[in-house]
């Protein structure tokens, strides 16, 4: 009996053009995404911060436009159209492996495809995915000290007592110590990003945090796009 849908998958990865080597995400050519602290990463999905010359991309340090055409994001693109595959990918990797899913590097490809007629590189992102940071009201016992600076202050609490320590998974250790160092709950407010974003020719904005709608900069986000006539801009805001 036939699958309609494995049967559907099957010509997603057989299309040439949605699936041309195993490694190409159209994400790259025309989106920019953050993590919660401000550096660069290839989508929402991957949460490996992106390197150039050792140093994590942040937008807490250079601009938007620099790192769009700096050393890291050129290299990547090649990679990704020599068939590499990258270790930030790990995730749609993963997913694709038994080709029972569609991944979402399956699934930006088909998007990009069904928005424009061919692979370019835009001069500027044209698809923003920002996490605007850790700032939240809530202290969800499934969350972390990197998307809850709740979380982050109660675990400093409990750290106080060096007992406790053997109490908390390794994982969320990691996840405090990265926020305890970026030291701050709303890197897009501490820099000029919003002004720099391309609002005349933007299609989309994916916000998150923490909880995005506790950052005033996501409200320059919706006033810009209001601003500039871009009524028609898909808005995707992600809140407890």
């Amino acid at each position: 009996m036939s699958n309609p849908f494995l049967e559907g998958l099957e010509r997603v990865y057989l299309d040439p053009k949605l699936n041309p080597n195993p490694s190409l995400c159209t994400l790259m050519w025309y989106s920019l995404a953050t993590n919660a602290f401000g550096s660069i990463r290839l989508c929402c999905k991957s949460y490996i911060p992106i390197l150039e010359d050792g140093q994590e991309l942040s937008l807490l340090d250079r601009s938007a436009d620099q790192i769009w055409t700096g050393k890291a994001f050129k290299e990547i693109r090649q990679k990704m159209v020599d068939g590499v595959l990258l270790s930030e990918c790990d995730v749609c990797i993963q997913e694709e492996a038994g080709k029972k899913c569609m991944s979402k590097r399956l699934k930006e490809n088909r998007k990009y495809f069904e928005r424009y007629d061919k692979l370019e590189l835009f001069a500027k992102p044209r698809y923003l995915s920002l996490n605007l940071g850790n700032r939240c009201n809530l202290m969800c016992r499934m969350c972390f000290s990197g998307l809850s600076n709740q979380i982050l202050r109660e675990t400093e609490e409990l750290l106080e007592d060096e007992a406790n320590k053997a109490n908390f998974p390794e994982i969320n250790l990691a996840s405090y110590e990265v926020a305890r160092r970026a030291n701050t709950s709303s890197w897009i407010e501490e820099t000029d990003f919003v002004r720099q974003i391309d609002f005349a020719n933007l299609d989309e904005v994916y916000i998150t945090g923490g909880e995005p709608l506790l950052h005033s900069s996501m409200y320059d986000v919706v006033q810009g796009c209001l601003d500039h006539g871009r009524r028609d801009i898909l808005l995707r805001v992600r809140t407890d």
